[in-house]
């Protein structure tokens, strides 16, 4: 009967530290696929980061806060626009950057957007610290959480200068046209009119 119960409690024992060893395997391989999910997950970051670090546009992401300040901006916006990320990032300071001939303009398109949480799109002119003027394209859309509540403004800064330059340029080319067309036709008139006059005389 002691031997019984020893066996027993033998099988029990065995049978306990059988499923210990079986939850400790499978715990340990639950933590190998963690960590390299863990490491993929870096892996990703690392590369999406130094890809949006690259980038020869502005990337920033703001908190939705009315006034709020960026929370983080690319490298490219000290290439871009003179100023370094960390001035960059300051409260507002993009703003007092604005061209005074357009910045009324953008704070009420922003004020818009900030109220209706529609993405926020526009082209305008911004002062390099230089002082030379540049255009931009500014496009920001508001992420959200699964709840719908908003979280913070993502967009991208894109130096528009060289395109708004040679439109300007062409414009220019199409008026000094179409002030030649109507020199020749003021000149044809008066040389056509001469060749008539004498004629109607006869």
């Amino acid at each position: 009967d002691g031997e019984v119960r020893q066996v027993s409690r033998f099988a029990e024992v065995a049978s306990i530290a059988l499923d210990n060893a079986r939850l400790y395997a499978a715990a340990q391989q639950e933590l190998a696929e963690r960590t390299r999910a863990e490491e993929q997950l870096r892996a990703a970051e690392r590369q999406f980061r130094t890809l949006v670090e690259q980038l020869p546009v502005v990337v920033y992401s703001e908190p939705f806060v009315v006034g709020g300040a960026r929370m983080w901006v690319n490298p490219s916006a000290e290439s871009m626009f003179g100023f370094t990320q960390a001035e960059s990032g300051q409260k507002n300071f993009w703003k007092t950057r604005v061209h005074p001939d357009d910045r009324s303009a953008v704070v009420a398109e922003e004020a818009r957007c900030e109220q209706t949480g529609d993405p926020f799109r526009m082209e305008y002119r911004t002062l390099h610290r230089d002082g030379r003027v540049i255009w931009v394209r500014d496009e920001c859309v508001l992420i959200r959480d699964e709840s719908g509540t908003p979280l913070y403004w993502q967009g991208v800064i894109v130096d528009i200068t060289d395109t708004k330059r040679a439109l300007e340029r062409e414009r220019e080319v199409a008026e000094r046209l179409r002030a030649l067309d109507r020199m020749k036709n003021t000149f044809l008139d008066a040389v056509s009119h001469e060749l008539r006059t004498p004629l109607a005389a006869i």
